[in-house]
């Protein structure tokens, strides 16, 4: 009796399935599959993302100090100002980090 169910439960599993959402999945799976989301390798743009991940956050620490609102980034401005910072006459380190962390989201 149970080489009977064993039986049926093999031909179950091989015998093609009618349902509709199958077509549909494998046409979907086939088109992403061609897409050009998979023709590129994305290792080399992957990598950098545990070091910018963790620059981020510690600028986020070193925007959270007291101390960071007191240093001024005058000095340090290029002479154009900064190119994706607000406009500020005197920035502070704090300002600075807080604008270029949201920048660079």
């Amino acid at each position: 009796m149970s080489e009977q169910v064993l039986q049926k439960a093999e031909e179950f599993q091989k015998k093609p399935s009618e349902d509709p959402g199958d077509k549909t999945s494998n046409q979907f799976m086939g088109e992403s599959n061609a897409s050009v989301f998979f023709q590129f390798d994305w290792s080399g743009l992957l990598r950098a993302a545990p070091s910018a991940l963790s620059t981020v956050g510690l600028c986020c620490i070193a925007a959270s100090l007291p101390m960071a609102e007191q240093i001024s980034m005058k000095n340090s401005m290029p002479m154009k100002g900064f190119a994706y910072l607000t406009d500020d006459p005197n920035p502070s380190l704090k300002g600075c980090l807080v604008d270029g962390k949201f920048e660079s989201c």
